[in-house]
C-alpha cells in the first residue's frame, strides 16, 4: 500500500505556500466534485496548510471530521475579494466558517500561478483546490482548471464556481517548489 501522502488543501479560495520554482513535477488530477458540506475538505495525509485567497484578512478554522484546518488569510498580488459572493445567491454548506472561505475568492482576466515552498523531493503530496465560490447569477457559470509545468502541461477537467467546484491532485515532489497553476 503506499504511503499516505502529505495533504495541501488549496482553494482558489484556498491555497498552499508558495515560491518560485523552474522545474516542476508532473500532477495527477481526480475528477472534479462540488463542494456541498465540510465532509468534502479532504483530510487525508498530514496537513501542511489552508490559505484563503482575500483581501479582509478572514482566517477561519474549519472543523472537518473533529480536525480543525485553520485557513490562513493571503492575498496574492492580483485581484482578491471578501463578500457574499457564494451565500448571496443561495449558497450555503451549513458551516458558517467554511461559507466565509467560499465567499472569499482572488480573480483575474488571465491564467496565473502561485508556487509551493518547502517540499521534501521524494514525498508523496495531495492537493486540492476549491474554485471561487460565486452563486450570483452574473458569475456562477464561469469555470476553472487547474495545471502544472510540465511539457505537454497536465491539466485537471473544469470545476465550476456556482458548485463549489473542487479537485483534488497528487504529485511526487522532485525539488523543494512545484509551481500549480490556475487556468
Amino acid at each position: 500500500m503506499p504511503p499516505i501522502p502529505s495533504s495541501i488543501t488549496l482553494v482558489t479560495t484556498v491555497i498552499w505556500l508558495a515560491s518560485l520554482s523552474a522545474q516542476a513535477a508532473p500532477i495527477s488530477w481526480e475528477t472534479p466534485f462540488n463542494i456541498t458540506d465540510v465532509s468534502d475538505i479532504s483530510t487525508k495525509g498530514t496537513l501542511i496548510e489552508a490559505k484563503n485567497a482575500t483581501n479582509n484578512n478572514a482566517s477561519p478554522t474549519v472543523s472537518v471530521g473533529g480536525e480543525m484546518i485553520p485557513f490562513e488569510a493571503m492575498e496574492f498580488g492580483i485581484g482578491a475579494a471578501a463578500g457574499t459572493f457564494y451565500t448571496g445567491g443561495g449558497g450555503d454548506t451549513g458551516n458558517t466558517e467554511l461559507n466565509t472561505v467560499l465567499n472569499s475568492h482572488v480573480w483575474t482576466g488571465n491564467d496565473w500561478s502561485f508556487t509551493l515552498a518547502g517540499l521534501e523531493a521524494g514525498t508523496a503530496y495531495q492537493i486540492q483546490l476549491i474554485g471561487g465560490g460565486d452563486t450570483r447569477g452574473c458569475c456562477s457559470s464561469r469555470n476553472q482548471r487547474a495545471g502544472d509545468d510540465e511539457s505537454p502541461e497536465n491539466v485537471s477537467g473544469d470545476y465550476s464556481r456556482s458548485g463549489v467546484g473542487s479537485v483534488i491532485g497528487m504529485f511526487t515532489a522532485d525539488s523543494t517548489t512545484q509551481t500549480i497553476r490556475i487556468l
